[in-house]
């Protein structure tokens, strides 16, 4: 099917100068002028710098070496994979005995503010966004009620800091270390942090225009230099994503699109090195339940009653998940159709799933079509997978690393 509105816009920032199309010349020193606006404000945002948690008065006493903060996100619009490195750090640091918090501000009809752990009788978690409700989830599975964690959705970061911190104050929690981690956080300077690790895409740098939105796929920076400040001011360069069988080719394009900038590789440079996680979806009372497939096989059996495969979503790079399915779906006869990102049921999804057996959605579609009624009663006798990203951290040296 064809690209939705979304990905056209997507794909149109992405091209090259020459190739966006016969309408560009005409529209040119409108979109440059755009473009050199949103640089300049964020530039004069960018130069003002974070905070330190030291700078704010409105927080609650606390004895700050327990605590760390770490910001993750990109300068790019959208489709990095920020989701899974935010979960992949979490985990860490729920391993580790941590109380693990994550601050995000939530999309569309969930921007508001929704606190929740799993610690408490869990409410309101239809009121989270979509990635923030999978954060709640994959934490929630992997840490079987062993750790703490928190789902901190507030357009104001650091009002979710205040809460944490009155929460460890409230229930005692002094003795034990926690983490916030900022969920997309680098363009939202009010709240402080310890650690910035910024998603940068090698591809997109070596073909891309280096300009903001409208012009280019950033939120900020206008010409080379511009890049080569921004590529150097983060406390990590985190390139994302990989496969484990295509880490050599994405190393020498890390080496080459940092060379178009006159930088070396240096301890900075992270690569997000990922794999596709696969969940038989249940609807228990109508609650969403995951279920690994232990083994491959059990995976590939799921297949056998249709020879047709219908995948529906809503996310930034819908084809990065085709490329991701490639082996599982060879010889189906396969059925896509693409939304908008974090776009809702329209009328020709509904349609598609009446008419579907067997149908793959990312959690994130899954968690946010959940809400809707007519979904779960579609839905209900039909075959779904879930997938989500699962990543590891390596050096440009091949070490596995938790740097962070």
């Amino acid at each position: 099917m064809a690209d939705s509105i979304g990905q056209k816009i997507k794909v149109f920032l992405e091209n090259p100068l020459y190739k966006k199309g016969s309408l560009f010349p005409f529209l040119f020193p409108i979109l440059l002028t755009l473009s050199l606006i949103i640089h300049l404000i964020s530039l004069n945002r960018r130069n003002k710098s974070y905070k330190k948690i030291t700078d704010i008065k409105s927080v609650p006493d606390y004895n700050f070496d327990n605590l760390k903060l770490i910001c993750i996100g990109n300068i790019l619009i959208g489709g990095t994979g920020k989701s899974p490195v935010v979960q992949k750090i979490a985990k860490t640091y729920l391993d580790k005995g941590f109380i693990v918090a994550i601050a995000a501000r939530g999309i569309g009809k969930n921007i508001k503010s929704i606190y929740c752990n799993n610690t408490d009788p869990v409410k309101n978690l239809d009121f989270l966004s979509d990635e923030n409700r999978e954060h709640f989830e994959l934490l929630n599975k992997h840490s079987e009620n062993k750790g703490i964690f928190y789902i901190l959705q507030n357009k104001k970061r650091i009002e979710s800091l205040q809460f944490l911190l009155n929460e460890i104050k409230n229930k005692n929690y002094h003795n034990l270390k926690a983490i916030l981690i900022l969920d997309d956080g680098l363009q939202h300077f009010s709240c402080p942090r310890d650690v910035n690790i910024c998603l940068w895409s090698p591809e997109l740098l070596l073909e891309s225009p280096y300009y903001a939105m409208p012009m280019g796929p950033y939120r900020e920076g206008f010409g080379k230099n511009s890049f080569q400040r921004l590529l150097n001011c983060f406390d990590f360069r985190l390139w994302s994503r990989t496969k484990e069988n295509d880490k050599e080719e994405y190393k020498s394009k890390i080496k080459l699109s940092l060379k178009r900038f006159n930088l070396e590789p240096n301890k900075k440079d992270i690569i997000a090195v990922y794999r596709t996680n696969y969940f038989n979806i249940k609807f228990i009372e109508n609650k969403i339940k995951l279920e690994n497939f232990k083994l491959e096989s059990e995976l590939n059996h799921f297949f056998t009653s249709s020879n047709s495969v219908t995948i529906i979503t809503g996310i930034a790079n819908p084809k990065n998940l085709i490329s991701d399915l490639s082996s599982l779906i060879n010889k189906k006869n396969v059925i896509t159709l693409f939304l908008n990102d974090h776009g809702e049921l329209n009328h020709s999804a509904i349609q598609l799933i009446k008419n579907s057996t067997i149908m793959i959605m990312t959690l994130k579609d899954i968690f946010r079509w959940a809400s809707h009624p007519i979904f779960i009663d579609l839905i209900k006798e039909k075959n779904i997978i879930g997938c989500s990203v699962d990543v590891h951290f390596e050096t440009l040296d091949n070490i596995k690393t938790e740097v962070f």
